[in-house]
């Protein structure tokens, strides 16, 4: 949903916050302003949440294993709702941001529980790919070496509008009892899906990094900061969850 957050028109219609000089320090953040530190603070506090509501889903999955497909529906729709919202509002995501990292975290922390279980270790080495890509995407983009013009933004956008659509195509199907059995395939053409899928999800980051920057360049109000790590957030854990997809496909 992170595309639904940061995007073209992410800032568009907000205007600049009034910035408060800081006397003989122009250089420092100044009060009522989005600043990247800020975001960076914010979108730490909110993945900490993550963790440890992923935690908590862990360690109660097994007393929810009968009735696994319903809650992991209804988070599912929790976390639509909430990304929606917010992109609509974005003076919420002060609210909402904590309140989606809490579910996203319980939800994230079951379906890692089950891939667990079915291949130990797989869960470490899903979190040390994804921090390696983001760390990865982020030196490549303050570099400069990858540079996010107007038709990388497109080309991503188009790519991951596809996979969404993908998505929800499955999910239709699967409530009329149609298996959409290649998504989930460890077959070399399920196998190249996934990794074409994380190359994806990788580049959304680049688009979160641009958008953030143009945010803080603008001076945007302090509420986009809280807006702003939202949508990093989502794409983390959304890169997260399609590594461990990955994995999982490998080691089956």
């Amino acid at each position: 949903m992170s595309r639904e957050m940061l995007n073209d028109k992410t800032f568009a219609g907000v205007g600049a916050a009034q910035p408060v000089a800081i006397p003989g320090r122009p250089d420092r953040a100044v009060a009522g302003v989005m600043t990247i530190n800020g975001v960076v603070t914010r979108a730490a506090f909110l993945l900490g949440l993550t963790v440890v509501a992923a935690t908590f889903g862990w360690n109660r999955a097994s007393s929810v294993s009968g009735t696994i497909q319903s809650v992991l529906l209804v988070g599912l729709l929790g976390l639509v709702v909430l990304s929606l919202v917010t992109a609509r509002k974005p003076q919420l995501a002060i609210v909402t941001g904590p309140v989606y990292a809490v579910v996203m975290g319980v939800w994230t922390g079951i379906i890692s529980h089950y891939y667990e279980a079915a291949y130990p270790g797989i869960v470490l080495q899903a979190v040390f790919a994804t921090f390696s890509v983001f760390l990865a995407c982020l030196v490549l983009y303050v570099t400069r070496i990858v540079k996010v013009t107007n038709r990388f933004v497109f080309v991503v956008v188009v790519a991951t509008m596809g996979i969404l659509v993908m998505y929800v195509a499955a999910i239709v199907l699967g409530l009329f009892g149609v298996d959409v059995t290649f998504i989930d395939s460890s077959s070399s053409w399920g196998i190249l899906l996934s990794i074409g899928i994380c190359i994806v999800a990788a580049l959304n980051l680049f688009l979160d990094f641009r958008f953030i920057e143009e945010g803080a360049q603008r001076g945007a109000p302090t509420y986009m900061a809280w807006y702003s790590a939202f949508g990093l957030l989502a794409t983390l854990i959304w890169l997260y969850l399609e590594v461990l997809r990955l994995l999982g496909k490998v080691r089956g």
